[in-house]
């Protein structure tokens, strides 16, 4: 007669498997991860191209806050829109805007899709938002010509911060989030975020790795004190 498992056999078993499940989880979470990841990759990219076909239509021209350019039916006239209101005839997916780890995390929700936009877009840079004012250009006058290191100046990245339009608004936000290592409103990508540069390129890093020129990528140039600080140590922002 076949003698079954004992109870301390069948413990040890037990025990085993839970070993397995806890070294292997965390692997699979992380591969799982990688793969909504690659996919957020992919949409900046996307939006990259879509924002070089523009700029190739607008004389190279970045767009801003021009009420002509977003749908004033869908979205509340006293705020800016956003960038995808501009761009929606270049890249005709609303999706692109919804990273698959950031999802239902943004503040502004999308009219196109009814979900919530997933990546931050820098105004301070592209629409040359007047810092210290506290307006808007109704018509931008940045171009990419403008822009003193195109493959180093941030566009976009994930936030749950639509607007980099001030300085206090990547400060108080984007910047006091990832050194209080608040990670769902952003570098949800196992504490990195996805950047989007104005060259088209796009990388995975982190905010804290960033200088102060990237952000002001028209308004500071490499000789001036505060092109390299980094994010890290707060500035006076320009004009100087």
């Amino acid at each position: 007669m076949k003698k079954g498992f004992t109870l301390v056999e069948l413990l040890v078993v037990i025990a085993i498997i839970a070993v397995l499940i806890a070294i292997l989880f965390p692997v699979f979470a992380k591969a799982r991860e990688k793969a909504k990841q690659t996919t957020c990759e992919s949409n900046l990219k996307q939006i990259g191209l879509s924002l070089q076909q523009y700029l190739a239509d607008h004389d190279g021209t970045f767009p801003t806050r021009d009420t002509t350019q977003w749908n004033a039916t869908y979205v509340d006239p006293g705020w800016p829109g956003w960038i995808s209101n501009v761009l929606w005839n270049y890249e005709r997916s609303a999706e692109l805007y919804v990273c698959p780890t950031g999802r239902n995390r943004g503040w502004w929700v999308n009219w196109r899709n009814n979900d919530r936009v997933s990546y931050a877009y820098n105004y301070i840079a592209c629409a040359s938002y007047v810092d210290r004012s506290g307006s808007y250009p109704v018509v931008c006058t940045v171009t990419d010509g403008d822009l003193i290191e195109p493959a180093k100046a941030l566009v976009m990245w994930d936030s749950q911060n639509q607007w980099v339009d001030s300085h206090d608004a990547i400060w108080s936000r984007d910047i006091t989030w990832v050194a209080n290592q608040y990670f769902r409103r952003t570098h949800w990508h196992n504490n990195r975020a996805n950047f989007l540069y104005a060259d088209g390129h796009v990388k995975n890093d982190t905010l804290l790795n960033m200088r102060w020129g990237q952000i002001y990528a028209a308004q500071l140039e490499p000789r001036d004190t505060n092109y390299n600080v980094q994010l890290t140590t707060n500035i006076t922002p320009p004009p100087y």
